[in-house]
């Protein structure tokens, strides 16, 4: 059960972004291919999850950031870790 007053969708605009930044920073530093396959994931499921709550234009206002640069980089990422792990 959820206690106290519901964030605003600027709040979770903002919240959400930063979840996924969070992961795709970790999928950057990352040298296990394995693991930075993880943490890109889990950047492309935050970044999904927001365009299905907020359009681009919003999220780009809220939070200055091009979604889709993101998902670009972060579904790059995770091309990048599937074929390191294919070759080890």
């Amino acid at each position: 059960m959820y206690v106290g007053a519901l964030p605003t969708s600027t709040e979770m605009v903002a919240s959400i972004m930063r979840q996924a930044k969070r992961w795709l920073l970790a999928a950057r530093q990352d040298s296990d291919p394995r693991i930075q396959a993880l943490h890109s994931s889990y950047a492309v499921a935050y970044l999904i999850a927001l365009r299905e709550t907020a359009s681009d234009l919003d999220i780009l206002k809220v939070t200055g950031e091009n979604i889709l640069g993101l998902l670009q980089e972060a579904t790059l990422l995770q091309d990048q870790a599937a074929q390191r792990v294919g070759l080890q």
